[in-house]
């Protein structure tokens, strides 16, 4: 096997974590087309261009926070200026904080652009090791619903892989209006309560 201290692409050279983090871009690209590729040929379903390249993104944004780099992307020029985000790392930021032993943590996120959005996240044993990944597009309805979706996907995972009861879990989002919508019925949108019931069934 061949391991390369040093990639580049586009003429731009990165090491160390910098590395790592356009690897995980690069490798999400190829995934995301082979998928596209055989939804074409076995599916006939048509791709804009515009949504590959959202949907590359967001699942290699979900990818780049489930690793130790978490919270070092600028995400803010991430959509607009990968490279820039990817260059902007603060090198000395922390890794991920360990859940409690006897735990599993599901960080969520989700992103919408235009008319795409989408939602994923990743649940993490208490010594950080990956059990479950998850992405998927969603229908439009603004950033927190991409959350609120998120954070029904990551529950009902946890529900699918027979952990309730078992294992104690934890749930990192970093939407202090959706924390206010999942603990207080009151302040929720109306439209979704459909969406809010499950949840609230999944965390009884």
């Amino acid at each position: 096997m061949l391991v390369a201290n040093e990639v580049s692409f586009f003429n731009v050279y990165y090491t160390g974590k910098y590395k790592y983090v356009w690897m995980i871009t690069i490798i999400v690209a190829i995934w995301n087309l082979w998928k596209a590729q055989n939804e074409i040929i076995f599916n006939n379903k048509v791709h804009k261009m515009f949504g590959l390249v959202f949907f590359t993104k967001i699942i290699a944004l979900f990818w780049i926070k489930a690793t130790n780099f978490a919270g070092l992307l600028d995400e803010s020029s991430w959509w607009d200026d990968p490279v820039s985000s990817i260059s902007m790392l603060n090198l000395s930021g922390e890794r991920l904080s360990l859940s409690p032993v006897g735990t599993i943590t599901v960080t969520i996120n989700g992103a919408a652009c235009h008319d795409r959005a989408g939602c994923g996240g990743v649940l993490r044993e208490a010594l950080g090791n990956i059990r479950l990944l998850f992405s998927c597009p969603i229908p439009t309805h603004g950033l927190g619903y991409t959350v609120v979706m998120a954070v029904f996907f990551g529950l009902d995972l946890f529900r699918e892989a027979n952990w309730i009861d078992k294992i104690f879990l934890i749930v990192e989002l970093d939407s202090s209006l959706v924390l206010s919508w999942i603990n207080e019925k009151s302040h929720r949108p109306w439209s979704w309560w459909k969406v809010f019931y499950v949840i609230d069934r999944l965390v009884a």
